[in-house]
């Protein structure tokens, strides 16, 4: 799949049509692309009450406070660097423990700084040194030893254990707290592999995904001891949403360092399912990269990508903030409330009321945009008569099914 340029969508923006229009759109490209909408709780079309506005407006302000991809690959980057990964080759039969303070170091190396670990990572070395006999708990009831007993419950079994094969111990510098309390960068064990698994950078996967995706993407970022999860997030609520409408379009992307999981991809839509801004996930199918990272996970990451843009993409041009049909270059607020005014023979005091009401949502404000314009225009006629009224709502229509020509551009 090509890349798609984010002014060339090869699905028109449905940001700014009608409740109806967005509906069919909605459902029609979720039918195409397999995404499972969930059902709303009430009637499609019903309009947020006070409580879900303000909620509906939180997680917009979150979101926009995320990163964009660049920013988020860039600080990515920067987190690894200072974290300065090692991959060390080192027979399992030379593993051993020092006594002090229960690190790890290989026989031989007795004078330099024994090796802190994480709980995962120590599960890994338990599992190749203990006994057959030892069916389950073995690395956590070493971890509850004191060092000392710790130390020597392990150099016993290592000593006596037959495993033979190298392994890649995969270690950073990480916050290790010393036995006063403070912490301290020291040289981490996060994992134990075998020299045939081929892991994949968090970095490298925003990267690749940059490369691909449409404008407008946020990116959220978590990482625990034994997994990361990326989540690339469009927003969809620069506009009045209603039960039905959606609000984020997301790539779900789960990754780890430590082969406790492969690399999964997951494309969804967050749905408003009540009045409330009561929300949940819509979701297409998965796509699982790799067992354990075994291979050429890079390449089959690159393939996943293009099938799972496939998914999200009409999503994306189709109800996106970005994709809302903005000012033409160098335009002005002014200057189109004039054209609009003219083009459908209102009265000027319209004009000024558009104007003073143009960000009266706030940060739920449409901006510079079509929708911007149209949403001015019916706030401003409630203010009127029913007769009155509705000149002015049916202008606002226009614009919305016609765009630009509406009002002459």
């Amino acid at each position: 799949m090509s890349t798609i340029a984010a002014n060339e969508p090869t699905v028109q923006s449905f940001a700014n049509a009608s409740f109806d229009a967005r509906m069919a759109t909605l459902k029609q490209l979720a039918q195409v692309t397999g995404v499972r909408l969930p059902a709303t709780i009430i009637p499609e079309g019903e309009s947020l009450i006070p409580y879900g506005e303000e909620r509906q407006r939180a997680l917009k302000d979150d979101i926009y406070s995320l990163p964009t991809l660049e920013e988020a690959t860039q600080t990515l980057t920067d987190i690894r660097q200072e974290q300065a990964p090692v991959d060390v080759k080192v027979p399992l039969q030379r593993v051993r423990m020092d006594s002090r303070a229960a690190g790890l170091y290989g026989l031989g190396s007795e004078g330099k700084p024994p090796l802190a670990y994480t709980t995962t990572a120590f599960s890994h070395v338990a599992g190749y040194v203990k006994p057959q006999s030892v069916t389950s708990g073995f690395h956590s009831t070493l971890l509850a030893l004191p060092p000392q007993i710790r130390a020597d419950a392990f150099n016993h079994f290592a000593a006596r254990s037959t495993e033979s094969r190298d392994v890649i111990l995969r270690t950073t510098k990480a916050p290790v707290r010393a036995a006063d309390g403070t912490l301290a960068l020291r040289r981490s064990i996060g994992a134990v592999v075998s020299e045939r698994y081929s892991a994949v950078e968090d970095h490298d996967l925003v990267r690749d995904l940059s490369y691909s995706l449409p404008a407008g993407a946020r990116v959220r970022y978590t990482q625990t001891e034994s997994r990361s999860d990326l989540e690339i997030l469009w927003p969809a609520m620069s506009r009045e949403l209603k039960v039905g409408d959606i609000a984020l379009i997301c790539i779900q992307v789960t990754n780890s360092q430590t082969k406790q999981a492969s690399i999964r991809l997951t494309p969804k839509v967050l749905r408003a399912l009540c009045l409330n801004f009561t929300t949940a996930w819509g979701k297409g199918d998965e796509y699982d990269i790799s067992v354990r990272h075994v291979g050429e996970a890079r390449a089959k990451f690159s393939r996943a990508i293009r099938d799972c843009i496939a998914v999200v993409e009409p999503f994306v041009h189709a109800f996106g903030d970005a994709y809302a049909t903005p000012f033409a270059q160098g335009q002005v607020r002014g200057e189109v409330i004039r054209k609009f005014i003219t083009a459908n023979k209102l009265p000027d005091q319209l004009g000024e009321r558009m104007a003073s009401l143009w960000d009266a949502d706030g940060s739920m404000s449409a901006g510079d945009t079509l929708a911007g314009l149209a949403n001015a225009a019916t706030r401003a006629s409630q203010t009127y008569s029913f007769a009155m009224a509705e000149p002015v709502e049916a202008a606002a229509g226009r614009v919305i099914r016609e765009g630009w020509s509406a009002i002459g551009d």
